[in-house]
């Protein structure tokens, strides 16, 4: 008994990251289909190893591409449980969080999804992605101020990005430096 238990956990286990490898080339394929195989095999990855944050992630982003966004939001609200410190569950949710905000317009989701992305840009204050979707999403809110750093610190984070500079000039402009925002553009 005792003995059997280590050796089929490690099963378990590799079976779970084969499941997942299976999975990555199915996403990259990006089909209606391939896009279910994905999410079956991650699934089931999920549930041979519990406790992998990774594989958790995976299907947390491939149910986001599906559009599934209330069993994407559970499977990042796992991520973030299992691991608080790392920005990507964070930033799953606040894109889960935005996109339900879009389709609903629905205050709560803006508020949710603005305080995953602050989170998930203070933990990785280098993700421009999370600066970036940050921006706009406080311009809704009323926070110019905020949403000014924001698009800033996206800047700062990849100067080259074309996105930065349109996130700095739009801030800028809502914030009534209509001239800044003219030369940034």
């Amino acid at each position: 008994g005792a003995a059997a238990d280590p050796v089929s956990s490690n099963r378990a286990r590799e079976q779970a990251g084969a499941l997942y490898q299976r999975s990555l080339g199915w996403l990259l394929r990006n089909t209606v289909e391939t896009r279910r195989q994905a999410v079956r095999a991650l699934e089931e990855a999920t549930l041979l190893d519990p406790g992998n944050a990774t594989y958790e992630l995976a299907l947390g982003r491939a149910y986001y591409t599906c559009g599934f966004l209330k069993r994407a939001r559970q499977r990042f609200e796992r991520v973030a449980q299992l691991q608080p410190g790392d920005a990507a569950g964070h930033a799953g949710l606040g894109l889960a969080w935005r996109r339900d905000w879009l389709k609903y317009l629905d205050r709560r989701s803006l508020d949710g999804a603005v305080e995953q992305l602050t989170t998930a840009a203070r933990l990785d204050s280098g993700s421009t992605d999370a600066w970036l979707t940050l921006a706009p999403l406080l311009v809704e809110q009323g926070d110019l101020a905020g949403a000014l750093r924001a698009a800033f610190r996206a800047l700062r984070s990849d100067s080259g990005r074309s996105e930065a500079r349109l996130a700095v000039a739009q801030a800028l402009y809502r914030s009534g430096l209509v001239h800044e925002a003219d030369s940034v553009f």
